[in-house]
């Protein structure tokens, strides 16, 4: 019996040869072999990937993940932009209404304010129509006295005597009594040196003043009068000095009377009487103008 002849067959990619007597014990060996060779080959051109996914599948797997991506994206952009625009219009709200409050306030503080002064500007027009109590100084001077009557038509007499022989006096009334002055000085040695002019008269030099005392008027008034006894000092020193009294001056001291004065107008109407008698850059005659504005001054403040 010849010699069989081995059988060629690919195993794993090799040529392998094998005697005829295995090819029945391991056909069943080979064929599962060969089998599985074959599905492997046939299997190996279809890659495993493709198996389970198509490229269609892959990239909507894909579309659908940056889909939802994207949704997240535009939720929370919106999210931040609600938040920002919230709270940009919060803070105009809040300057606005603070701005409204501030305006509110302030108008209600210059209401209150305005009220208040309202009401004190009445009080005080109210108050200085009445009046209010004011002080006023002491007047201090020297005086020439020429005589002390107990009736005003004696004094009368003996002032006509003093007038014609070229002194002009004052009659003021104090206490009771009628005194006759014949002149005025700001020292005892000016009343004495004025004294001695009195040749035909007996004249006795004396200390005369007006007390300080509490007077009822209105403001204006009040700075008038001031002005009045300010000049009236100061008139007193230059006649005293030998000076002529500026008429000028009184004339100011005039015009600027206050437009209410009427609690004090009889004693501005005697004042621009007398200024208008007044013979200008006479001594003797500006000496008796200062003692008749005194003498009406202290009649005006002991009325009030």
């Amino acid at each position: 019996m010849s010699k069989k002849k081995p059988i060629v067959i690919w195993m794993n990619g090799k040529k392998t040869k094998i005697g005829q007597d295995m090819t029945n014990e391991k056909r069943p060996f080979h064929d599962e072999q060969a089998s599985a060779l074959e599905d492997s080959e046939k299997n190996e051109q279809v890659p495993t990937f493709d198996r389970y996914h198509s490229l269609d599948d892959k990239y909507d797997h894909y579309g659908k993940a940056k889909k939802r991506t994207g949704n997240y994206k535009t939720i929370i952009i919106s999210a931040v932009s609600a938040v920002l625009i919230g709270i940009c219009l919060g803070i105009i709200m809040l300057h606005m209404f603070d701005g409204v409050g501030h305006e509110a306030n302030s108008g209600m503080d210059n209401s209150g304010l305005a009220d208040t002064s309202s009401v004190s500007n009445n009080t005080d027009d109210k108050s200085d129509q009445n009046g209010s109590s004011y002080s006023v100084e002491q007047l201090n001077a020297f005086v020439l006295q020429a005589g002390i009557f107990s009736s005003k038509e004696n004094a009368a007499e003996w002032s006509g005597k003093f007038k014609n022989a070229g002194f002009p006096t004052v009659i003021w009334k104090r206490d009771g009594q009628f005194f006759l002055l014949a002149g005025i000085a700001d020292t005892k040695e000016q009343a004495d040196l004025f004294s001695a002019e009195f040749t035909d008269f007996e004249i006795y030099a004396k200390e005369w003043n007006t007390k300080k005392t509490e007077i009822k008027v209105t403001a204006k008034e009040h700075e008038w009068l001031q002005s009045f006894t300010d000049l009236w000092r100061d008139s007193v020193k230059k006649v005293g000095a030998g000076e002529a009294l500026s008429a000028d001056a009184w004339q100011k001291l005039v015009n600027g009377f206050p437009k209410k004065g009427e609690g004090i107008a009889p004693f501005h109407k005697q004042l621009t009487k007398s200024l208008q008698q007044m013979e200008e850059g006479n001594a003797v005659s500006g000496q008796v103008f200062l003692l008749e504005q005194w003498s009406q001054y202290e009649e005006l403040i002991l009325s009030k």
